[in-house]
């Protein structure tokens, strides 16, 4: 195996087995997604911030307004359920992207 395989290969090894030593620590399976999840986001601003050295505002808002989206559907129209709150944060989110999107790319110049 060649060595810029290697890293990828601990990161698979690690991804398999966080949610057995998580169990083994008394943490559930849910600790294991959240921890997933928040480091998608990371890498996401990690690649951002490493490739054009700017710090990414709008990176954050849309993470925070899909929670935000998420967790008010869950607690007022899809109480006790995962998958709708979360189909439902999508969409809301994308709506948000369309409607800021068409605004922003009407604008001339670079306002960063």
């Amino acid at each position: 195996m060649r060595d810029e395989y290697a890293t990828l290969l601990i990161a698979a090894i690690a991804l398999a087995v966080l949610p057995f030593a998580l169990d083994a620590a008394g943490l559930p399976l849910r600790t294991s997604i959240d921890v997933v999840v928040f480091a998608i986001a990371c890498m996401g601003l990690n690649v951002l911030v490493g490739y054009t050295g700017l710090v990414s505002f709008g990176h954050g808002a849309w993470f925070g307004l899909g929670a935000y989206a998420a967790a008010l559907s869950q607690r007022y129209w899809f109480p006790g359920g995962i998958i709708l709150p979360f189909l439902f944060a999508i969409f809301f989110v994308a709506a948000a992207a369309l409607l800021s999107g068409a605004l922003i790319l009407r604008r001339r110049g670079v306002y960063f």
